[in-house]
């Protein structure tokens, strides 16, 4: 369902035509261009063709008018544009296990931008056709039953991710990665009894040193890191099965409709901006 057209969208004119060119409303679509983050220029090349559909968009414009309904709408399709950006950066993460858990946040994420905008939308109560049924379809995306395996699947994930935990003994290069708790235990009992004869404060032992540099991260991770997540495979290997079952799964997954919608209220934010 398009916010914007009725039925097909009609075709574009050239914007070489003269009722673009003798009216200057080229050097108009360009500065409205100018202040949105996402191509909608050539959405001013498809003149339409009927009152219903200009009675559609006023109508949409009406509720946009309304500040809740315009604040509602920037602060979407703002989360959109993030959320979308975190989905295209998870294919050129590092390790395979850093583009599952990104893109297990960012359709965690999308999910509920949706949820917030359809009771939203509920609350705000469009009076126009266009954003009802804006409304309407959302409502259908978040009961369908796909859409409730997805929320389930990603739900019990991320439950088991947090229950993954884990220790690091460091011995000069070497790290060793356990589920264990007595090596940290020890290292705290030990440096009581070698500096405590002669140190009144411990709790200066555990302060961070902030003459030790972080490694250089490599796309957002390094290998150190790298190299402590294929241990923890090792320690938890069914919660990493199932990390590896979601990517493979849903590594193409889409909204229906969903970056048609953002592109399409990016458009009426602006118009109405320039306006």
């Amino acid at each position: 369902m398009s916010l914007l057209f009725l039925g097909q969208p009609p075709v574009a004119r050239p914007a070489t035509a003269s009722c673009f060119q003798d009216l200057n409303l080229n050097l108009i679509f360009e500065q409205i261009q100018q202040d949105c983050p996402v191509p909608i220029k050539d959405i001013f090349y498809q003149p339409l063709t009927t009152i219903e559909a200009v009675q559609r968009r006023q109508a949409i414009f009406r509720d946009l008018l309304r500040p809740a309904g315009y604040q509602l709408m920037a602060h979407f399709v703002t989360a959109a544009a993030e959320t979308a950006a975190k989905i295209k950066q998870d294919h050129h993460d590092w390790t395979a296990d850093q583009q599952a858990a990104d893109l297990l946040t960012a359709l965690y994420e999308q999910h509920e931008q949706l949820e917030k905008l359809t009771e939203a939308l509920a609350h705000f109560q469009p009076q126009s056709l266009g954003l009802q049924k804006l409304q309407a379809d959302l409502d259908t995306y978040l009961q369908a039953p796909a859409t409730q395996q997805l929320l389930t699947m990603m739900r019990t994930l991320t439950s088991a991710l947090v229950q993954v935990q884990f220790y690091l003994t460091i011995n000069g290069r070497n790290v060793r990665v356990t589920t264990n708790q007595l090596a940290a235990s020890n290292s705290a009992e030990v440096a009581t009894k070698l500096f405590g004869p002669i140190m009144t404060d411990l709790s200066e032992l555990y302060r961070p040193n902030a003459s030790i540099k972080t490694a250089e991260a490599v796309n957002g991770d390094t290998s150190l890191q790298a190299n402590i997540v294929v241990q923890l495979h090792k320690l938890y290997p069914a919660v990493f099965a199932q990390l590896t079952t979601f990517y493979q799964q849903y590594q193409q997954y889409t909204v229906p409709g969903y970056e048609q919608v953002v592109t399409e209220l990016n458009w009426y934010l602006a118009v109405q901006r320039y306006t």
